[in-house]
């Protein structure tokens, strides 16, 4: 499954919602704030998605960067949501400490998606193409390195049941949430 069919199919499984919410992304402006460049397939997402919650659960953290306090609010909170990952941070499968860069650097990290149940979902960055960065699930200390997956591959694979979304968040089949999708 490539990334672009991946929305595709996740427009006909669970269209969005009419009007789009904040889908208009001054990306150029926020990109030179942040100081890379973020995933085609992320841009594309928030073009069609906008602010969506996700299974009344995940939400994507982005702004779009209309004016300058507004990246600099953004680039404010996730500085501080870093700074409390950079030190509670090891591989769930090993139990070895990760030293990652914070930010973006090679290789860094950066946070894309919050769940409401605290897990954070961070791009493991480098010189790569975006689209190919790797997704860390973190939760208070343990990572689960999920693979180069786009937002639309992450919800797609999970309402599907295949992995790794399976492993990560359960049985969709089983979910309340998987009933209602998208919300405001």
């Amino acid at each position: 499954m490539n990334k672009a069919s991946a929305l595709e199919e996740l427009k006909i499984l669970c269209p969005p919602l009419n009007p789009v919410q904040k889908g208009k992304v001054d990306w150029d402006k926020l990109e030179k704030a942040v100081g890379f460049s973020y995933p085609t397939s992320f841009k594309n997402f928030i073009s069609v998605y906008g602010s969506s919650i996700w299974f009344d659960t995940y939400y994507l953290l982005y702004t779009e960067a209309c004016t300058q306090d507004e990246i600099n609010s953004y680039r404010k909170q996730r500085q501080t949501q870093l700074d409390d990952i950079r030190f509670d941070m090891y591989d769930g499968e090993t139990m070895e400490e990760l030293d990652y860069a914070i930010g973006p650097s090679n290789p860094g990290l950066f946070p894309f998606i919050n769940d409401f149940n605290g897990y954070t979902y961070l791009w493991v960055m480098s010189d790569d193409d975006p689209d190919q960065w790797s997704v860390l699930q973190w939760k208070m200390g343990p990572t689960i390195d999920l693979g180069p997956l786009s937002v639309a591959e992450m919800f797609l694979r999970w309402l599907k049941r295949e992995e790794p979304m399976f492993s990560a968040w359960g049985d969709s089949e089983e979910s309340d949430f998987a009933k209602r999708p998208l919300s405001r």
